[in-house]
This record gives C-alpha cells, sequence and structure tokens, in this order.
C-alpha cells in the first residue's frame, strides 16, 4: 500500500496495481501414474477419498484390472488443462469371450487366472492362449487409445530427471505431493502480465524466433504453444523478468504499460516546465523505508516514480527519461546480477558512457545520491513517435544519442542485451523468395515491389533469428552488436534483382533469380521439361498457351 499521505509533499508519479482478477476452480481431480503397480494401489488407499484419481500403470501388470495398463503415454498442455493420451492394453474381448477356460490349462506360464485376467509379469507372449481360444477372444497385442483430461497429473516415480515432463506446471513427482493438493480449492488470480502476439518474434506454429520471455521466467509461467507465447497467471509470481527482457513489447505490464509511461512522464515534466533533474524509482513495497530515510534529502528536482514492481524497468525507461531531459535515473533497490534489470542498466551506462565521456545515468541501492550536479543531456522538447513495438520508439531516441554523442560511431561491443545487431545477406543466394519478410512483424525487414529489393532496418532489429531460420538458401547470418551510425537508421539493401516481364503481355509478374531458381529444381526433378518455356508468361497468359498447346 502506497501512503500517500507521507508523500504529500514531493514530486511523483504512483502507477498503482490495477489488474483484471478473475476467478479459477481447481477440482481435486489428479492423473496419478506409476511403473510399479503396488506402488499405485498404496497411494489410491490413502487419498482416493480426498482425490479423484485416474489411475494407470506403466509398468508391466494384470489385464482387466482396476488400473489401466499403459504400454505408451504423452503429455501436453499445462496446469489447469493437462491431457494425457495412453495406449492401454486390452488382450481379451469380452463380447468374444465364453469363460471356456481353454486359455487357462494352455497357458505354461499360469499367467492366466480363472477369471481370464493375463498377469503380463508373468506373460512371455508364447501365444498360446491364442492358438487354443476357439472364439479367437485373445489378442495380446490389442491395444485401445484413451485420453484423459485433468488439471495435474503425479507420478509416483523415484527419481523426476528421468521424466520427460517433469517442466510442465502441474507436474509433480512423489516428493512434490504438496503441491498438487496446495492447488486445489478456488483462487483469485491476478492478470498482471499481459503478450500481445502480433508484435511478438516468436513462431509457435514453427516453434522459432525470440524466446526470451521463456527463458527468464523460472517459475514456467510462460510456455510457448502452437498458437505463440501464452501466460499461466495461476503459476505467475508477478516478478517482472519477462516484461525487462521483452525486446519487442509484447510482453507488457498491465500496472505500467509502456505507453501509459510514456504519457505520465511526458505530461509531468511537461507541468514543471522541465525543472526536473533526477528521476528515483521506487517500489510501492519500499515507500515506508525510503521515506523514513530520506524524507528530508529529497530535493525539489527529483522525481519519485512509484511502482508496484521495478524489476519491469528496462532500456524504453530508461532512455526515454534521458530523452526527456532527466540527468540522473536511481533505482531504489539491491538489484541480483542475474535479472533483466541489471543487464538494461549495464546497457544504459554502456551506452551513455560510450557516448557521452565515460557518463553513466543509471545507478542502483538503497543509498541514493541526490546532491551531485549533473548537467543535462537533452531539453524536454521531443515529440512522441506512435508507439508499434518498443524497438521502433527507441529508434528516435538513439538516433538523437548518436547525433548528440561527441563519437560519430558508437560502439557497443559489450553484447550486453543480446538484443541489438543487424542481418547481412549473401546475395548470390538469396533468391528474393521473401520467406524471411513474411515472420519479421517488427519492421526490421522490407521488400520493395517496384525495385524488388530486400532492405534490413539495424534498428529494428532484435536479434530473434527466425529469418534466418525459415530462409531456404541459408543466405542470412546474424551480427551481433549495436554501432550506432547512419546506416544503424536507414534501410541497408540486402539483395537485389531484375523484374520478369511477361514474354506476351509484357506484364511484371515476379523476378529473375525466382524465375531460376523453380526453372533449376524442375530441371533437377525431371518435370516438365517440354513445358518449361510456359514460365515466362504471366499466370493468364500461361493458362491461354497451355490451351493452345491442348
Amino acid at each position: 500500500m502506497f501512503p500517500k499521505t507521507l508523500f504529500k509533499n514531493f514530486n511523483y508519479i504512483h502507477f498503482p496495481a490495477e489488474r483484471k482478477a478473475t476467478m479459477l476452480e481447481i477440482p481435486p481431480k489428479a492423473v496419478v501414474m506409476a511403473e510399479n503397480e503396488e506402488m499405485l494401489e498404496k497411494f489410491t488407499t490413502v487419498y482416493s477419498g480426498v482425490l479423484d484419481i485416474i489411475p494407470i500403470v506403466t509398468g508391466k501388470t494384470k489385464s482387466g484390472g482396476e488400473f489401466y495398463s499403459a504400454v505408451n503415454h504423452e503429455l501436453s498442455g499445462s496446469f489447469p488443462e493437462i491431457q494425457v493420451k495412453c495406449e492401454c492394453r486390452y488382450p481379451l474381448n469380452e463380447d468374444l469371450c465364453t469363460l471356456c477356460g481353454e486359455c487357462v490349462i494352455a497357458c505354461p506360464l499360469d499367467a492366466i487366472d480363472e477369471e481370464i485376467i493375463i498377469d503380463f509379469t508373468k506373460c512371455d507372449y508364447c501365444g498360446k492362449c491364442v492358438d487354443t481360444c476357439p472364439e479367437n477372444a485373445i489378442d495380446l497385442y490389442r491395444y485401445e487409445n484413451h485420453i484423459f483430461d485433468a488439471p495435474q497429473v503425479l507420478f509416483l516415480d523415484d527419481n523426476k530427471k528421468i521424466n520427460e515432463y517433469s517442466e510442465i506446471n502441474g507436474v509433480y513427482h512423489l516428493d512434490e505431493k504438496e503441491e498438487l493438493f496446495a492447488n486445489i480449492g478456488t483462487f483469485q488470480i491476478e492478470q498482471s502480465v499481459s503478450h500481445n502476439k502480433e508484435i511478438c518474434q516468436y513462431s509457435g506454429r514453427l516453434d522459432l524466433g525470440c524466446q526470451r520471455c521463456m527463458e527468464a521466467c523460472e517459475y514456467k509461467a510462460v510456455r510457448k504453444s502452437s498458437n505463440g507465447i501464452e501466460v499461466d497467471h495461476f503459476a505467475c509470481e508477478d516478478c517482472g523478468q519477462c516484461i525487462s527482457v521483452c525486446p519487442t513489447g509484447a510482453m507488457q505490464s498491465e500496472d505500467v504499460s509502456d505507453e501509459a509511461f510514456g504519457d505520465l512522464i511526458y505530461e509531468k515534466l511537461q507541468e514543471q516546465g522541465g525543472d526536473y533533474r533526477h528521476v528515483i524509482f521506487v517500489q510501492e513495497s519500499d515507500t515506508v523505508f525510503f521515506y523514513k530515510n530520506y524524507y528530508d534529502k529529497i530535493a525539489e528536482d527529483v522525481l519519485l516514480v512509484i511502482l508496484p514492481n521495478v524489476y519491469i524497468l528496462n532500456i524504453f525507461h530508461f532512455l526515454l527519461l534521458l530523452r526527456l531531459g532527466i540527468a540522473n535515473i536511481h533505482v531504489f533497490q539491491e538489484i541480483f546480477k542475474e535479472s533483466g534489470l541489471y543487464k538494461h542498466i549495464q546497457f544504459t551506462n554502456a551506452l551513455s558512457s560510450y557516448a557521452f565521456s565515460g557518463r553513466k545515468i543509471v545507478s542502483k541501492g538503497q543509498a541514493p545520491e541526490f546532491s551531485e550536479e549533473k548537467d543535462k543531456l537533452f531539453t524536454s522538447d521531443f515529440t512522441f513517435p506512435g508507439y508499434k513495438n518498443k524497438r521502433k520508439f527507441l529508434a528516435p531516441i538513439l538516433r538523437d544519442i548518436y547525433e548528440k554523442s561527441e563519437n560519430k560511431r558508437v560502439l557497443l561491443q559489450e553484447n550486453i542485451l543480446n538484443t541489438f545487431g543487424s542481418v547481412v545477406c549473401d546475395e548470390k543466394k538469396c533468391s528474393l523468395c521473401l520467406a524471411c519478410l513474411n515472420h519479421c512483424k517488427i519492421g526490421s525487414l522490407m521488400a520493395d515491389s517496384s525495385n524488388y529489393t530486400l532492405s534490413h532496418i539495424a534498428a529494428n532489429c532484435i536479434q530473434c533469428g527466425i529469418c534466418l531460420n525459415v530462409c531456404p538458401e541459408n543466405a542470412l547470418e546474424l551480427v551481433a552488436g549495436l554501432l550506432l551510425d547512419e546506416e544503424f537508421f536507414q534501410p541497408r539493401i540486402l539483395a537485389k534483382d531484375e523484374p520478369v516481364a511477361c514474354a506476351e503481355c509484357g506484364k511484371v509478374f515476379g523476378n529473375r533469380k525466382s524465375l531460376e531458381q523453380v526453372r533449376n529444381k524442375l530441371k533437377s526433378a525431371g518435370r516438365f521439361e517440354d513445358e518449361m518455356e510456359l514460365l515466362d508468361y504471366c499466370d493468364k497468359c500461361r493458362v491461354k498457351k497451355q490451351l493452345e498447346v491442348g
């Protein structure tokens, strides 16, 4: 809770936690799987009164028992919607069986009892029961597929490291069963993170592209699916890591969106007439401690920004404040080095140090220096670009930093964020198929149909690598690192080709390289050799020529 009355004499902006809340009902239902039938039997005996158990034995067991006997199983989804597909043994067709007992007599291993239940811990698949059955009711290789839906799955195996499904939210092992029980009930879920797939550089369909948010989330609350990135708000611990590391702005804080931050900061700075020199970010939970220790040390030129979570901060916030005329930025928090925030502070200071003679503008920790006087690098005179994505918003700010810099080639050799760089192309390999362009949602790659060129703007590139992976010619390569120069902000031609005009009507319908590529592939496959000249015509004229030949 933010104590407004304590801060009434200070200049501040407060971003309260305003989140969507929903109720989630988790029933006491679980798929419980074990290789050992005895272990599964003991567990169901103890917990069947409190859990709705779907019991599955994955090792050898008796057929026709109270448990499903699975020879194969596969898990998909995530808590609270997990799907378990099983291929289960059903060697006896009960509709055909007459309980004659011939199979019991024929089995040399006593693996079949009087109720015609086959014990696969004894059976060696000799097939004598199959041969003896007068009704053809036994098939040792008869299976049926089952699909079970449950919010959680519990494995009774001893070693979870060998289980390929251990990383799925809602999948637990015997020593984690307390977590399973803790998830049962009615919960209020707060949505602190939102995701915009329109500017996300991860393709769920191809399983390619940027996965920084998933890599940063230690709670497994950010996961990938065929539809793209999904956020499990039940598992989310509101750590802010996914928001901080996202280079496109696809991951946004529900409390402090990029646009809301920019608008309020700009409005506040205009109110004061540009007199603010310092900004201090304070986490809402630390405001009382901050006030007790620094209430008499806060000057009028200090603007306090109160956030629910400072770990959402990144270069968007720091560079925007720099460009709006803030001389120093302090994050009132001891930042752990593995966090995205720590790297963004490092990057911002490295950039300002290269550009402005070693000057660092962002500090951290619970001992801010308010008395340090430094000249502003910029005035607050800045026209906001329309917010399409984080990188396009930052591009004009980076240009202003470059133009203001004493060095006209600002090079950051330290690849701190691994989100800046360029794309180079082997023009001899490139056929201008534009497969790469189809997956670049943030406008780093562009094509011009008027002159058949493929271009790249390094300022927009986040080094997601999806263009490399979809290129059928392996013509592209990433070059990491930030180099601020004129070329960084301008479209750079990667490949160019001459247009191809229809031999009949003169209409331009493609480019030379693509046409030659199709021609060569058809020749190598030995196909359509007699009709190869039809490739020189546009679609309409090609049909006419085919009819003439016919």
